[in-house]
């Protein structure tokens, strides 16, 4: 009993701060735009990469992460697809990040090549994709979640056509699922455990080279 109690101990002190792996989380709708937008604009925004698309022109969408907020951790933090066909047009858009939906910041110094992931594969072109790393944001805004991610359209027109910036998908990297329970510092009773299993291991030992001796 004694060291079945230390296994469990140690089992927790292995798994208490472990981060879980998950697969990308695609776009999967968005909170507002600067103007109202057909069925097949909304769908050509949302999901894995897909090569539909609607060019932004001068105005802006927001995704809406819902459970799930953006967080930063290893490496970077998420992605943006620009449909790969034409041309490459990054500068034509600012990439913002949010946790209220009020106050936002622009991530787009943080901009690097595209992380390659699951679900991606039928976007053929490395150029015409990033990763942006959310570190800067964390900092400037004081928080460590985000649910909102905005693209600003800079160049001129409207949500039409070709027009600016083409989004294809946005994918966060790392996340979290608010619904689910954070494992973190053990409880203090967590704690009383621990020190009890490692205490009977610690006899047990004790005892048996007592007995070999």
């Amino acid at each position: 009993m004694r060291m079945k109690l230390a296994a469990a101990a140690i089992s927790i002190v292995l798994t208490a701060g472990a981060a879980q792996a998950a697969a990308p989380l695609y776009g999967f709708q968005l909170s507002g735009s600067s103007e109202a937008l057909s069925p097949a604009e909304l769908a050509s925004f949302l999901g894995a990469p897909d090569d539909l698309y609607t060019g932004i022109g001068s105005g802006f969408i927001t995704y809406d992460f819902g459970d799930y907020r953006l967080v930063d951790g290893a490496g970077q933090d998420l992605n943006v697809y620009e449909v790969d066909g034409g041309s490459v047009e990054f500068s034509s858009v600012d990439i913002l990040v949010s946790n209220d939906g009020v106050t936002f910041f622009n991530i787009e110094a943080s901009s690097a090549a595209a992380v390659d992931l699951v679900g991606d594969e039928a976007h053929g072109s490395a150029s015409f994709r990033r990763s942006y790393d959310l570190g800067a944001a964390v900092t400037a805004l004081g928080v460590s979640q985000f649910r909102y991610l905005r693209l600003d359209g800079t160049s001129g027109g409207s949500i039409s056509g070709s027009n600016g910036f083409d989004p294809d998908a946005v994918a966060a990297i790392n996340y979290i699922d608010t619904r689910q329970p954070v494992t973190g510092v053990p409880e203090p009773a967590t704690w009383a455990m621990m020190i009890l299993g490692f205490g009977a291991a610690g006899a047990t030992l004790r005892r048996r080279r007592t007995a070999v001796a």
